[in-house]
């Protein structure tokens, strides 16, 4: 490695690329080292200035020690006070003297220690010059004589002298020292600095001759390589051309003058716009502009006109051709043809437009879909109904069960389409988190004791393996635990006579703590091939397990859904024959909790023996059902949320609870779980009521019913075990364009003691409520010559109408605007196929009074 550098260090090419920088450092070096000698001299003339100073002062001491003895010693011989003036001075100033020559020495380098013997003798000194002058004033002449003849003084004055010679010997060496230490350094510091200037000069001067030597190679093979340049550039496919730093084109390939049919000549002073399609030059140029002023590479894409007068279009890019030190030199730039590419992406869009419109066709569709569904649906729903009371009637009973099968696969067909919409409301963005904090562990146990009974049906096994530091998590806890419901409950159908095993961990990872959720079984297991599609909407492992086993395809991509709403991931592991593992990892923390819980005051009732509690987090369900019961003769109580009805149930005792299954932070499953694990409890008989059809599951956890949203009020009646009057309650108009529908609603409106008009449409309608205003309207949205919107509007504007109840009923899905006019309009909105025929003649009966004139109820404002 050190030779190649050598080498490279002795070549001409290295000193060609590097020499200009060498001669820089070495001038600089040279201006360094100079700097350096003239700064270093500065410093040594002051060390030296400092080392006289300190003699000096040392100096002055002697002295001032000489005058202290001086003025004692006249003192001493005459007796005359005019002898003490220069003592008396002396002494003032010893001090300062004493401060100015510690400041100075330390300055000189020395220490100040070496100081302390000459400070101690100067004081000794003193001392004696006192002790001589009072020996004079008190016992005169004779007495002085024997102070002095002590010969304490000139000793004293003695070995001060001498001790100030040694430190003014010492500060002299020093002195020296530094002056000859600084004589050295110059005259190295100079010699290497002319040196260094001496050898820049050299190196710049050789630089500058081997390059006058390559300037003239460089000529000679630069004339060669244009020739090669303008032969490779007159034949390249695209049309080419070169610009100065102002941007002015100066130069074009032959394929150029071939394609435009122009001349050198024609090219003159910006000729190149003449063969620009005038729309589009303007733009052209001053985005070509833009990028020369600020040195970008340019590219756009326009048209140019051939020689044949047509146009065809041009992708144009242009880079700047720079020099060692980045300045650009000139402008290179290509014009290629694409205008079959063009073509092309223009076919593209509109396909991808026609697309669009397709998938907007596509959604617009299925919004219709689901209304034309849904009205046929509430009809077989109805008319079954209808039959059903008419054969019971009959005595035809051996045809109930039939019809009933006609209901049941009616309303499962009903509950399929709701489960498509739900996920075209997952897709929407429309689906509400609600972050809460929990305890993971607790809540892992409670769904495995909710499917326990789920797992054991095939005979299988489920274990739980939980991590030591799960804690507690704040996040939707409702959307977990049916994700968990869900792969517990899709293992157990896939598995007979095995393994469940459910594992929860806790770790840290990149993105902050996880906490992961493993489902594994022994089950059928799935391929390659099957896993590809696993996730995917409406689709199952394979067509024979849909067979087998039945099913949307939905729960998976449910699963995933609510996964990836939580801030987590879903994945598979699975080989056929050897099971499935289902992964789930999300994040503890999801935003702040969301308070949905709902206070309510625990009252004393009036009779406990038929007390019903509805536990519901829905307000409209929970007055329904409210309303329903009060006319059935019971006393209700209603709970918002699972917690609180949990409450209620200990304080109150009810004779029944109805319980739903969705609701937020604590669940159906989890309450009913809890009602029957409670032994003050579990004697209560719970109907679940929810719109999940999980019949297995709620029975399995000990519920006594399970009614499946849209409630079957009869079915509701029976397990309530007593029914109410059915008085008569007024007069209904029913306005609805289609004839089986106002059929259906007459029959069992009449039957449930209402005196019925109808009306075809709204215009129809109006025309009727004219003559005579109803007590109850039920309304259908979509009609022809007037529709509903426009009906209820004219309805409410007349002055005897204002109270009147209006019910809607309709089978297409409102907007939130449709949504908000209704609210203030009508009593209730309900969706054809929701509610049956009963159902909905007991909660009619709650919206007007009897026939003994009675004021009708004021419309409730639901939404």
């Amino acid at each position: 490695m050190t030779g190649n550098f050598l080498t490279r260090f002795r070549s001409s090419a290295w000193w060609l690329r590097n020499g200009s920088a060498v001669a820089v450092v070495l001038f600089l070096l040279a201006a360094a080292m100079t700097i350096w000698n003239f700064a270093a001299t500065g410093a040594d003339r002051v060390r030296i200035s400092a080392q006289t100073n300190a003699a000096l002062s040392l100096e002055r001491l002697l002295s001032l020690a000489r005058d202290i003895e001086t003025g004692g010693r006249g003192f001493a011989l005459v007796g005359s006070d005019s002898y003490l003036e220069p003592y008396r001075n002396s002494v003032a100033g010893v001090e300062r003297l004493e401060t100015d020559v510690t400041n100075l020495w330390l300055q000189s380098g020395g220490d100040e220690s070496e100081l302390q013997p000459i400070f101690s003798q100067f004081a000794q000194k003193r001392a004696y010059t006192e002790r001589l002058i009072t020996a004079r004033r008190d016992g005169g002449l004779d007495a002085a004589i024997a102070v002095a003849q002590t010969g304490e003084g000139k000793a004293l004055m003695d070995g001060l002298r001498e001790q100030v010679g040694a430190l003014q010997a010492e500060s002299e060496e020093r002195r020296v020292h530094i002056a000859a230490r600084d004589r050295l350094r110059s005259g190295v510091l100079t010699a290497l600095s002319l040196a260094s200037a001496l050898l820049a000069c050299a190196t710049f001067a050789w630089l500058a001759w081997h390059r006058r030597r390559l300037v003239q190679r460089s000529e000679r093979e630069l004339s060669a390589v244009g020739d090669r340049f303008r032969t490779l550039a007159d034949n390249i496919p695209q049309l080419a051309w070169m610009a100065d730093t102002k941007g002015t084109l100066y130069w074009y390939n032959k394929r150029w003058y071939d394609y435009t049919g122009t001349t050198p000549a024609d090219m003159e002073n910006d000729g190149w716009k003449k063969v620009h399609d005038p729309e589009y030059l303007e733009a052209a140029a001053q985005r070509f502009a833009d990028a020369i002023a600020n040195g970008d590479p340019w590219q756009d894409t326009f048209p140019l006109r051939g020689k044949d007068g047509s146009y065809r279009w041009f992708l144009s890019m242009a880079q700047p051709i720079r020099d060692d030190q980045g300045r650009i030199l000139r402008w290179f730039g290509t014009n290629t043809d694409v205008t079959e590419q063009r073509e092309q992406e223009l076919e593209l869009a509109a396909a991808r437009d026609a697309a669009e419109d397709a998938n907007r066709a596509k959604s617009q569709f299925l919004a219709n879909m689901s209304h034309e569904l849904r009205t046929p649906l509430s009809a077989v729903i109805g008319y079954s109904e209808m039959l059903e009371e008419e054969v019971e009637e009959m005595g035809e009973k051996h045809l109930l069960g039939d019809l009933g099968k006609i209901k049941s696969n009616a309303r499962h067909l009903l509950s399929l389409i709701n489960d498509v919409l739900d996920i075209s409301k997952i897709e929407a963005n429309k689906v509400e988190i609600y972050a809460e904090e929990f305890d993971v562990a607790e809540m892992v146990r409670e769904v495995a004791a909710t499917v326990d009974a789920l797992v054991s049906h095939k005979s299988n096994r489920l274990e739980l393996s939980l991590g030591a530091n799960l804690g507690r998590a704040h996040t939707d806890v409702v959307k977990i635990r049916q994700v968990l419901i869900n792969l517990l409950s899709n293992a157990a159908k896939f598995t007979e006579n095995g393994l469940i095993t459910l594992t929860v961990e806790r770790k840290a990872s990149d993105q902050g703590d996880r906490i992961t959720f493993r489902v594994k079984d022994t089950g059928l297991g799935m391929s390659e091939e099957q896993l590809a599609r696993l996730f995917q909407r409406f689709t199952q492992a394979d067509a024979s397990t849909t067979r087998r086993f039945g099913g949307t395809g939905l729960g998976l991509a449910i699963t995933k859904a609510f996964t990836d709403m939580l801030g987590g991931e879903v994945s598979v592991e699975s080989q056929p024959d050897l099971g499935s593992t289902f992964t789930v990892s999300i994040p503890p923390e999801l935003g702040k909790p969301r308070v949905v819980d709902s206070e309510t005051e625990i009252k004393p009732v009036e009779s406990e023996e038929d007390l019903v509690l509805v536990i519901d987090d829905d307000a409209s369900t929970r007055d329904l059902l409210s309303r329903f019961l009060g006319r059935e003769g019971f006393t209700v109580r209603e709970a918002g949320d699972g917690k609180t009805g949990l409450a209620l149930a200990e304080a109150l005792k009810p004779k029944v609870i109805l319980l739903d299954v969705t609701m937020p932070r604590m669940d159906g499953w989890e309450v009913l779980r809890n009602l029957k694990s409670d032994p003050h409890l579990s004697a209560i008989p719970v109907v679940m009521c929810t719109v999940i059809d999980e019949k297995h599951l709620g029975f399995s956890l000990g519920a006594a019913d399970y009614l499946v949203k849209p409630v079957d009020w009869d079915h509701l009646k029976e397990v309530m075990e007593r029914i109410g009057p059915q008085t008569p309650v007024g007069d209904v108009l029913i306005v609805e364009d289609d004839t089986d529908t106002r059929a259906r609603l007459e029959k069992i409106m009449s039957r449930e003691g209402w005196t019925v008009t109808e009306a075809e449409h709204g215009r129809d309608a109006l025309a009727k409520v004219a003559l005579h205003t109803p007590s109850l309207v039920l309304l259908d949205l979509n009609m022809p010559e007037m529709d509903g919107f426009t009906f209820l509007r004219e309805f409410r504007s007349k002055p005897d109408a204002a109270n009147v109840p209006v019910v809607v009923m309709t089978a297409r899905d409102l907007s939130a605007a449709e949504r908000a006019e209704l609210k203030g309009n009508a009593a209730r909105v309900i969706e054809k196929g929701t509610l049956g025929l009963g159902e909905l003649a007991a909660q009619l009966r709650t919206y007007a009074s009897p026939r003994d004139g009675a004021d009708a109820k004021a419309p409730e404002k639901v939404s």
